[in-house]
């Protein structure tokens, strides 16, 4: 039986001399791989990195220091890195850049060892990926600020907000206070427990006048009458025909307290105002003493002036009367006002001081953090190296040749 020589022989051709032997196929498919290489790295789109990166400062152990929650304690960084992979985070960026909260992906990687956390983002748009970065960067110190990393830091943000309400409740009380003084009809001071009784004093001094000028005119006519000559004739009731007058002054008088309520008494307006009572007075005055002579010409001008200065002492009475009635209830409910203001001032004063104590606290605890690194893009793309691509479409291409070097040996012995 006849066997193969060459089959069995040592110095058979070995697949690098086929390849020799067979070079120009080998040559062929070593260029055609490279060609589709060099074609994909040109055509594939590039994908981008944009990368940011955060330095935590070391904690001080320092005494005095509000104490932080047992992780953050222990690991500040792992608890940093987790909020900015935490569900609230990706949901802020996902709305904030308007993209699909399911293609949202990046990678957060903590290094505790020097203290720095690494944003990564792959995306075919650099600008994209530069925004996410960015915003998740902002989202931590949002949130930080939001809801706090330390118990410090949630207790100094609910004092803040006990204190913005208690100082809203003052200013409301103070609104109150000063629109109850603009509609009083007195002039209350909280001040004075006895400021209600000067309108007493007051009215009691004008009836004490009026007590006065009534005999006074009563020892005028009495004497009028002795002195006066046949057909005199006394007034009986020469009042009646100056009501309009008295109403007139009654209103100057009523406008001249509103004016000393609101604007004080050096006011021009309350300056104004007195003038106009004095005109009133005087007119009123004039006109009474009119009214009187025209009713009896005999009646002496002494008593005519006593009857006129009445007039103006009835007006003042009227116009003072309802003001004592109402100086005690209105002096009651200012005082009322006025400790309900005080409580609400010292409650904003000590809640004041707490927060200030909380804030310290919670700037002592804080984690201090900043950024290393501002999110930058990577001058080359990740998925494109012609070097790389290069080398792996020659080793593709030597490996086809070899095969197609082999594949031919056996085609040419059969």
């Amino acid at each position: 039986m006849m066997t193969d020589p060459e089959a069995n022989s040592p110095a058979a051709p070995s697949l690098l001399r086929k390849m020799q032997t067979r070079w120009r196929l080998c040559a062929a498919i070593v260029a055609g791989s490279l060609a589709v290489g060099v074609a994909l790295h040109f055509l594939t789109p590039p994908t981008w990195r944009a990368v940011g990166t955060i330095l935590i400062a070391q904690r001080d152990s320092a005494p005095g220091v509000a104490s932080a929650i047992p992780g953050l304690a222990q690991d500040p960084i792992r608890i940093l890195a987790g909020v900015l992979e935490s569900e609230r985070a990706k949901t802020n960026v996902s709305e904030a850049l308007k993209i699909d909260y399911e293609d949202l992906s990046y990678v957060v990687r903590a290094n505790p060892a020097n203290g720095q956390i690494t944003i990564t983002k792959v995306d075919e748009n650099r600008e994209i990926a530069a925004q996410i970065v960015e915003k998740l960067i902002e989202q931590l110190g949002e949130i930080e600020t939001e809801i706090g990393f330390t118990e410090a830091d949630r207790e100094a943000r609910n004092l803040k907000t006990a204190l913005e309400e208690r100082r809203k409740v003052m200013a409301d009380l103070e609104l109150q206070v000063v629109a109850f003084m603009r509609s009083a009809k007195t002039s209350p001071d909280p001040d004075n427990p006895l400021a209600a009784q000067q309108y007493v004093t007051q009215l009691k001094d004008l009836q004490i006048q009026k007590a006065s000028l009534e005999a006074q005119l009563e020892a005028l006519k009495q004497n009028s009458i002795k002195l006066a000559q046949r057909g005199a004739k006394l007034p009986v009731d020469s009042t009646s025909d100056l009501s309009a007058w008295r109403r007139k002054l009654d209103d100057a008088v009523y406008q001249l307290n509103v004016l000393r309520i609101s604007e004080g008494e050096r006011s021009p307006s309350v300056m104004k105002a007195k003038e106009t009572v004095r005109v009133a007075e005087a007119e009123l005055q004039k006109q009474a003493a009119r009214a009187l002579q025209a009713a009896n010409e005999g009646v002496d001008a002494q008593y005519l002036d006593v009857l006129a200065r009445k007039v103006v002492v009835d007006s003042q009475i009227a116009s003072l009367t309802p003001l004592v009635e109402k100086a005690p209830d209105e002096g009651l409910q200012l005082q009322r006002l006025r400790t309900q203001l005080d409580t609400a001032m010292g409650a904003v004063e000590l809640a004041e001081r707490k927060y200030e104590t909380a804030r310290l606290n919670a700037d002592a605890s804080r984690v201090k953090w900043s950024v290393l690194d501002q999110p930058y893009v990577e001058r080359r793309p990740v998925n494109k190296s012609l070097f790389r691509t290069g080398v792996v479409f020659l080793l593709i291409g030597l490996a086809l040749s070899a095969l197609a070097a082999a594949w031919a040996g056996r085609g040419s012995k059969a």
